[in-house]
């Protein structure tokens, strides 16, 4: 984990599943997530031995405390996840999964936008209709330290750490957030799982879900390793161009790449 320091462009380290940060920050709001917490979305039958072993965490609004009043004009947040390696049953470890409900009159939910900082796994996206949640459209996205992922609107999403350390990443995202777990919930889990097979990670259907396009791979835009500033210095300097995360409909995929390539070439 040397280099979670400089890809973070911030003072922390990782001590078993907590951050420690050694320069000012925002209070953080942290929420651990434990084996049983996710009882509701793991494939295999859970051993009750492991439901209280904690899993990942989330620093809910960790912001450089310099940046705090950056963040507030532009209504944005940040956030840290870490996802500790290991399996339930077959399945790697896991985030729960969640959906964000539309907002502002639209029909659009907010994206995300993410980068990893330390570890490898899988981002699962899906697209589904809220009339019955039949899923249309399935992403797996391989990550490794740099890798950007953008969420387009309507995307639930959920994060697997399929590696032998842990998987850390930021989040940029909306403060007003409101994530909905229930369509994981009712379907014990996502459209896909991740399983620990003797060769290697597999991405498997989730029969719950009936009929659906197989995942389609994709590969995260990586951070330049030879960028001026780390990927949390760059978007700061730059907020005003990352609105669309509270308005969705603003959301141009095309337009946000050129933005990320711009901002890590100045």
């Amino acid at each position: 984990m040397d280099d979670l320091q400089a890809r973070a462009g911030i003072a922390v380290d990782l001590r078993d599943l907590r951050l420690h940060f050694d320069e000012p920050m925002t209070q953080a709001r942290l929420s651990v997530r434990t084996i049983g917490d996710l009882a509701a979305v793991w494939r295999d039958p859970l051993d009750p031995m492991q439901a209280d072993v904690e899993i990942y965490a989330v620093y809910w609004g960790a912001v450089r405390a310099a940046d705090a009043g950056l963040f507030q004009a532009e209504g944005l947040d940040h956030a840290y996840v870490i996802i500790k390696p290991g399996v339930c049953g077959l399945e790697y470890y896991k985030t729960q999964g969640h959906y964000h409900p539309p907002i502002n009159g639209t029909a659009l939910g907010e994206p995300e936008l993410y980068h990893v900082l330390a570890g490898r796994g899988l981002f699962l996206l899906q697209c589904a209709l809220p009339s019955d949640w039949t899923v249309k459209d399935v992403i797996a996205i391989g990550v490794e330290p740099g890798s950007v992922v953008i969420v387009p609107p309507n995307y639930g999403h959920l994060t697997v750490n399929w590696s032998r350390e842990p998987l850390v990443f930021e989040a940029f995202l909306s403060p007003a957030v409101a994530p909905s777990t229930l369509s994981y919930r009712e379907r014990r889990g996502g459209a896909c799982y991740c399983l620990a097979t003797p060769e290697g990670p597999r991405v498997v259907p989730n029969e719950q879900y009936g009929a659906f396009p197989p995942a389609r791979r994709d590969a995260p835009w990586q951070w330049p390793a030879d960028a001026r500033l780390p990927f949390y210095s760059a978007i700061v300097g730059h907020l005003p161009r990352f609105t669309w995360l509270r308005f969705p409909e603003r959301f141009d995929l095309e337009r946000v790449a050129a933005d990320l390539r711009q901002i890590a070439t100045i």
